[in-house]
C-alpha cells in the first residue's frame, strides 16, 4: 500500500511499555533495527507522545506531539497516506495529531507492526 489508510488498535502492558506502532511504505527490509526504508508512526509510551519518522537505513525523527497515553487501555492509531502527505489520527479524533509532508516520498508498499522494547497487543489492523 502506497496511498490509503491504515488503522490499528494497540494496548501497552503496564510493566513493559516503551515504543510501538506502524511502519508504512516499507522496502528493502534487512536484519537490523533500522536497516530498511519506510515511515514509522508510533507511540512513545515513556515520553507520552506520538511521533513520525523515517527509516532510510537509519532513523530520522520528523515530528511528534504530546499524547495522554494509558497502559492497559486500547488506543487507536490511524494513518492516511496521500503522496507526500501523512496524517496521523489518535483514538477517535477527527483532527490529525500530526500532519506532515515528507520529501521525497518513499516508494515502498509494505505495511507492518513495530515494537521497540515493549509488550504490546494489537488488534483490528
Amino acid at each position: 500500500m502506497k496511498d490509503g489508510e491504515v488503522t490499528v488498535e494497540m494496548r501497552f502492558a503496564k510493566e513493559a511499555a516503551a515504543i510501538g506502532g506502524l511502519v508504512l511504505r516499507v522496502s528493502e527490509p534487512k536484519e537490523g533495527a533500522d536497516n530498511w526504508f519506510g515511515h514509522e508512526v508510533s507511540f512513545d509510551f515513556g515520553a507520552k507522545k506520538v511521533f513520525l519518522g523515517d527509516h532510510r537505513n537509519n532513523w530520522t525523527p520528523l515530528v511528534d506531539k504530546p499524547m495522554a497515553l494509558k497502559a492497559d487501555t486500547w488506543h487507536k492509531l490511524r494513518v492516511k497516506l496521500q503522496g507526500r502527505r501523512l496524517q496521523v489520527f489518535v483514538d477517535d479524533a477527527s483532527v490529525p495529531a500530526l500532519d506532515r509532508e515528507v520529501e521525497p516520498p518513499l516508494p515502498g508498499a509494505l505495511v507492518g507492526l513495530r515494537t521497540w522494547g515493549s509488550a504490546i497487543e494489537y488488534r483490528n489492523l
